[in-house]
Formats: C-alpha cells, sequence, structure tokens
C-alpha cells in the first residue's frame, strides 16, 4: 500500500473478520477508516436527517459500496466475498484498479476458523 503512496483508507469488512482490519492497519497508512469512524464523520459533519442511514442495514452497505467504488483502488477477497464481488463488476469495466487481499505484500493468509476466533 505504501507503494501506491496512500494516506488515506476506508476498511469495509464483516463484523466477523477485524483481523483483516488489524492486517490493514500494519500498512502505515496515516489516515485508516472503518465503518465505526464513518459513522463518527457523518455524526459530525452532516445533518441529523442523514442519521437514519445507521439503521438501515441494506443502506449502510450501499453507503459502504459506493465509497470503496470511487475508492483510488480496491482491495478485495473473491472467495469469501459477494460484495466485494459487486464492487469489482462495477469498477472493472471501467478501468479502475482492483487488488486481491492475497496479492498484498507480506500477506500470511488467515483461515476461516482464526477470522471468528478474532473477532
Amino acid at each position: 500500500m505504501q507503494d501506491n503512496s496512500l494516506s488515506c483508507a476506508y476498511v469495509a469488512y464483516p463484523p466477523l473478520s477485524k483481523a483483516y482490519y488489524s492486517v490493514i492497519s500494519k500498512a502505515n497508512i496515516s489516515i485508516l477508516i472503518d465503518k465505526s469512524r464513518l459513522i463518527e464523520a457523518i455524526q459530525t459533519n452532516l445533518p441529523q436527517e442523514t442519521y437514519n442511514v445507521f439503521s438501515d442495514p441494506y443502506m449502510m452497505s450501499l453507503l459502504e459500496q459506493e465509497i470503496c467504488y470511487e475508492s483510488e483502488i480496491f482491495i478485495y477477497r473473491p472467495k469469501i466475498s459477494k460484495w466485494s464481488g459487486f464492487v469489482v463488476e462495477f469498477r472493472s469495466p471501467v478501468g479502475m484498479r482492483n487488488v486481491q487481499f492475497e496479492e498484498l505484500p507480506k500477506w500470511k493468509p488467515l483461515d476461516e476458523d482464526e477470522d471468528d476466533k478474532q473477532s
């Protein structure tokens, strides 16, 4: 990630996959944002009418997918995430860069059981 000069990253991950956030947090990115920080930023900077997105999981998911769609680089796990597949499906035809999580340098794969233990 440092090779791409990323200074900010949004990490959208299922609640049971906090291990991935932990791996990305070691990438030395100055601003690392997850869902809780996104909610905090919206509550701090936007009108209260926008808060209803938090109570609707579908709307929150759409917001996160839009953030991921608009990103400079989208890092994803294709084998376990259909959600990410939708983002890649829309990004690829317009030439946007997508990188599989396992392709990152120094990536040590976690098995599915380990994901559950670390949540």
